[in-house]
């Protein structure tokens, strides 16, 4: 995934020319989606100027290359929300012909590596593909902690989204306002994430403090308040509420009649996801 800044002067662009020349552990990483395939990119200067003149790159740039770091922290994202997908897998003992179902290959875990994984059924063989021994620990520590297969699954996932979220965040914030289109799309997805996290943690009747530990502390249009109002409200039902008369009540509220007939949080989930599409 790579944004945008339309203004680069040639300054810019020989700056760009030179990092993607010199940085491979970035630009070798990075590719561009044809709709059929994925094309790299990396140092393939006529196709990176041939899709930037046709307005399908998308860079955010700035003299410390932040939009290309950005770039790489996405793709990191998918990386790591195809090994919770695995884990899931072997968590929860499903063979790889259903796992295929929902286990998406991305970036260097392919799809010959999700099956060799799914199949080999060992969950430290996964985490070895886990760069960043924080987020390991934290994941062991998880599992440690959690018995039952179908919430450690959960909140494994929960555990990687947060990483992942925050470090995106963290860089976009080193563009210090200068793309407001980046810090909109980051700025719903992460709203929408912990609305939801925060639902489905509130039906499952997790204590306040332990919701809290799987929140993305970054907030967008929904305010910290509204967040810490919402973990502390008794009931899921509670918790939509206070979402009700948050920035995001016309999502919400036209839902909450068909919630308390069905029960069924994804209806919030995909009306959010299409708010965040428009």
């Amino acid at each position: 995934m790579i944004f945008i800044k339309n203004n680069l002067n040639k300054k810019e662009k020989r700056q760009f020319e030179i990092f993607n020349a010199l940085n491979k552990d970035y630009c070798k990483d990075f590719y561009y989606f044809d709709g059929k395939k994925r094309i790299s990119i990396y140092r393939n200067e006529k196709l990176i100027y041939s899709l930037f003149n046709k307005g399908n790159l998308l860079i955010v740039f700035d003299h410390k290359f932040t939009g290309v770091i950005l770039a790489f922290k996405y793709d990191k994202y998918y990386e790591l929300k195809c090994l919770a997908s695995i884990l899931k897998s072997i968590i929860l003992g499903v063979k790889w012909e259903e796992a295929l179902k929902y286990v998406t290959p991305f970036g260097k875990i392919d799809l010959s590596t999700c099956k060799s994984l799914v199949e080999g059924k060992n969950v430290k063989n996964v985490l070895q593909l886990i760069q960043e021994k924080l987020l390991v620990r934290e994941l062991e520590k998880t599992m440690k902690e959690i018995e039952d297969p179908s919430k450690q699954t959960q909140k494994l996932e929960l555990v990687i989204t947060k990483h992942a979220f925050t470090k995106i965040w963290e860089k976009l914030l080193q563009l210090k306002g200068r793309d407001k289109l980046c810090i909109k799309l980051v700025g719903i997805n992460v709203d929408m994430l912990n609305i939801m996290t925060v639902l489905r943690l509130k039906k499952l009747e997790l204590k306040p403090e332990e919701i809290e530990a799987y929140i993305i502390p970054v907030y967008h249009l929904l305010n910290e308040k509204d967040v810490k109002r919402a973990i502390s409200a008794t009931t899921e039902k509670d918790s939509i509420k206070v979402f009700v008369a948050s920035r995001y009540v016309d999502v919400i509220s036209p839902l909450t009649g068909a919630y308390e007939v069905r029960e069924d949080l994804s209806v919030f989930e995909i009306a959010l996801k299409r708010y965040h599409a428009r």
